[in-house]
């Protein structure tokens, strides 16, 4: 028995060697978790988008505050202070030839030599000055000219004070730049020179419209605006309920005007003064076509059309007659007056 139980024994590990002497493993197999991606639990933070840099906003133009002590006067360009700085010194041998004038609305005129210009200006009342130059003739101006020293003075400017009682204006530029000095001293006393044409002269022209290249633009009552040019280089300009005196040479077929002081009425809202005296500024031509007079701006910008103004000439009534008035709306009557005093027996 004890030799049948060894040999079944050796039976038995023979039959397990055969079959490897172990037991396989069994191929690990992935489990749920392993093979599906772990879903995150929350929402994955939003980067915030940074907020939109702010776009630099336009200057803000200055205010503007007249300043009676600038407006409405003559200024002569005398000289140029270098001011420590690396700019030339300048005497200017014709102030009367360098000229500017400064409006209550923010417009100034400005006489360079041989040209004419236009522009804006602020003052804000803390003492700062802006300037920017418009329209300009493009005269060719002597070799001796300081048609663009004076051009310097307008994208230059930065603060300005009256000295001299009044009499003196200086422009400072901006950066501690140089110093420009105007005088009105001798506003009053000028003597206007230069050319004049006695064409022009002896008659009141009246604004009949100006012809542009975008539309033409139409007066709505001429009698308004007038100009009459005198012999001694000096107009009388009416522009509408204000009166402005001007200079200006007529030489050839060319004309410069530089309006001067003017009354300060309030006009009525439908007034065209602004751009009537605007306009005169920029002349630059002339010419008669049929008895009118055409006068060219600058830069192409225009042409304006000018009639003579009617007037009635009326005989005085004899001594003793009655006679009566006759007042007339302004506008009905396109004469030089509306207010006609005639005899009794002239009267329907």
């Amino acid at each position: 028995m004890k030799r049948l139980f060894v040999l079944l024994s050796l039976v038995l590990l023979v039959a397990l060697a055969a079959c490897g002497g172990q037991t396989p493993e069994a191929e690990t197999q992935p489990t749920v978790e392993s093979a599906v991606e772990t879903l995150p639990t929350e929402a994955p933070a939003v980067e915030e988008a940074a907020p939109p840099a702010e776009e630099p906003s336009e200057t803000t133009p200055l205010a503007h505050t007249a300043d009676p002590a600038l407006v409405n006067k003559l200024w002569f360009w005398e000289r140029r202070d270098p001011n420590g700085g690396a700019t030339t010194a300048i005497d200017v041998p014709t102030p009367s030839e360098y000229n500017l004038i400064f409006n209550d609305d923010g417009t100034f005129f400005a006489q360079l030599d041989c040209n004419r210009g236009s522009g804006i200006y602020a003052t804000p009342g803390d003492g700062s000055l802006m300037m920017e130059l418009g329209m300009t003739t493009k005269a060719l101006c002597p070799e001796t000219s300081l048609f663009n020293q004076m051009l310097e003075t307008f994208p230059g400017a930065a603060q300005y004070r009256i000295e001299g009682d009044g009499a003196t204006l200086a422009i400072v530029w901006a950066n501690g730049g140089p110093i420009d000095y105007y005088t009105a001293e001798a506003a009053a006393d000028v003597t206007p020179t230069g050319a004049v044409d006695a064409a022009l002269v002896g008659t009141v022209w009246q604004w009949l419209g100006t012809i542009t290249a975008v539309e033409p633009i139409a007066v709505a009552d001429s009698t308004r605006y007038t100009i009459e040019f005198l012999e001694d280089g000096t107009a009388a300009i009416t522009a509408d309920c204000n009166t402005v005196l001007a200079q200006y040479t007529a030489d050839g077929s060319a004309i410069t005007l530089t309006p001067g002081p003017s009354t300060l009425v309030a006009c009525p809202e439908d007034s065209q003064a602004d751009l009537f005296t605007q306009q005169l500024s920029g002349a630059a031509l002339y010419f008669f076509l049929d008895g009118d007079l055409y006068i060219d701006l600058i830069a192409d910008s225009g042409t304006m059309h000018f009639g003579e103004l009617p007037t009635i000439d009326l005989p005085a009534p004899d001594a003793g007659e009655p006679t009566g008035t006759v007042n007339a709306p302004d506008g009905i009557f396109p004469v030089s007056y509306t207010h006609l005093t005639l005899p009794t027996s002239d009267l329907v």
